[in-house]
């Protein structure tokens, strides 16, 4: 069997490349019919989290807490300011400090973007992933799934059918098991069989109460598969610079998608769009 381990620390910025391509078609696709359907974001957005929390684990291990956050904050805060006046200006009724300040995204509103404002969090309380990691080792994964799923619930419940708070905070708290996953992975020694035991478990027990909550629970738990698929492509230089800048590419795919959706009927919306993202 293949050591997924190092397959994810030597091709990591492979699967990155191959994470952005998929978000990237996801939204070309977003207002026609796309032929892999929700796989699309759901793969992307999986591998980045999964593979984010593999890095962030080691970078918090050999650097001070200060440095730490100083390496995160300094590669995204310049961007995600860039992406909040973009987006404010295009809606011209947007709150401006409630998109940088995440407080828009964390209270069910519209955001600049659901993912930038998640992850910015996620960079905030990774030292509490990493104790409770440290706490409970691979049954970290279980409770994270466990608490994702009741959290969902509560939402579902207490959200009074507005499908659109439902969908943006769903997009964010589903995510953090398969982020925790990631740091287990890069933690923890684990071996090849109980790997395999552990990824069976999780799928038996959780994929039919996710299908009815939260598909994107039910997509994330195949993760692990998702790259060891990806691990078959070959590698490219293509690859290797859209997965050196991801965060750029994903800044320009968000500001263009919502220009797109303003200014433009589905046809020019596909024109523009593939046009746009490769100017920027």
């Amino acid at each position: 069997m293949i050591d997924l381990k190092q397959l994810v620390s030597t091709r990591r910025t492979h699967f990155m490349g191959w994470a952005m391509i998929l978000v990237w078609i996801y939204h070309f696709f977003l207002y026609t019919y796309n032929p892999i359907g929700p796989l699309s974001r759901s793969i992307g957005v999986d591998v980045f989290l999964f593979l984010s929390g593999f890095g962030l684990f080691y970078s918090y291990n050999k650097n001070t807490i200060s440095k730490f956050y100083y390496n995160r904050y300094s590669k995204i805060l310049f961007l995600f300011i860039i992406l909040c006046l973009s987006i404010s200006y295009i809606d011209g009724k947007g709150n401006l400090i409630g998109y940088l300040i995440t407080y828009n995204y964390w209270t069910g509103q519209k955001s600049a973007d659901w993912y930038l404002s998640f992850i910015i969090s996620l960079y905030w309380l990774f030292p509490f992933f990493i104790r409770f990691v440290n706490s409970f080792k691979f049954k970290s994964y279980f409770l994270s799934l466990l608490f994702s799923t009741i959290a969902l619930l509560v939402l579902k419940i207490m959200g009074n059918g507005d499908v659109g708070v439902y969908w943006r905070l769903e997009c964010g708290i589903s995510r953090i098991p398969i982020f925790i996953l990631g740091i287990i992975f890069a933690q923890v020694d684990i071996s090849k069989q109980d790997l395999l035991r552990q990824s069976i478990m999780s799928i038996v027990i959780f994929t039919p109460l996710a299908l009815f909550l939260s598909p994107t629970i039910a997509f994330s738990l195949f993760t692990l598969f998702y790259i060891y698929i990806l691990s078959k492509i070959p590698n490219n230089i293509i690859l290797n610079y859209i997965g050196n800048h991801t965060l750029e590419i994903y800044v320009a795919n968000i500001i263009l998608e919502e220009l797109c959706k303003k200014y433009s009927g589905i046809l020019l919306h596909v024109i523009l769009f593939t046009i746009g993202q490769f100017i920027l």
